[in-house]
């Protein structure tokens, strides 16, 4: 919502239920800008007005009336500006984030790091995509400037934490 807020209907064979659980996602007026499963669609990727870009996913909760509750699972690096462009990877937990200023993140979900910042050249991005075999990135600038970039990570799930790390 325009006040920062998710809101969630669970579907109780009948229909859905007639009041939404209502999650705040950020501070007070904190829009959210882009909004998006990821692979599997069992994680939102939410960016917002403040530039704050995290992940939710649904967790058991016996002490609620669904049995279900939305958490916070990853903060990544915050955007500067306005999150305005999201694309997901259509192989791995991967995602793209831009800003109204042309800044691009990747970002990986299941380590929770932000691998990559491309600097923005003050213009919004129009449209963004993440390659299909996540080897690649596209944008078209609003002032009609097409860019594409080579990605090479094979294996973004490996870090210095999930191999030295308990």
């Amino acid at each position: 919502t325009r006040d920062g807020h998710l809101l969630t209907w669970e579907w109780q064979g009948q229909g859905f239920d007639a009041m939404p659980q209502s999650v705040p996602v950020g501070a007070a007026g904190d829009a959210v800008t882009v909004l998006s499963y990821l692979l599997g669609e069992r994680t939102l990727v939410v960016g917002t007005t403040s530039g704050s870009v995290s992940t939710w996913a649904f967790s058991a909760d016996q002490s609620g009336p669904s049995g279900r509750f939305l958490r916070k699972v990853h903060t990544f690096t915050p955007h500067a500006h306005s999150v305005t462009s999201l694309s997901v990877s259509q192989r791995d937990k991967g995602f793209l984030t831009a800003d109204n200023q042309g800044t691009m993140f990747l970002h990986y979900s299941t380590t929770g790091e932000t691998i990559l910042e491309i600097p923005g050249n003050g213009n919004d991005i129009e449209s963004l995509r993440y390659a299909p075999k996540a080897d690649g990135l596209v944008w078209l600038g609003e002032d009609g400037t097409l860019q594409t970039y080579a990605i090479h990570n094979p294996h973004p799930e490996v870090t210095f934490k999930s191999l030295f790390l308990p």
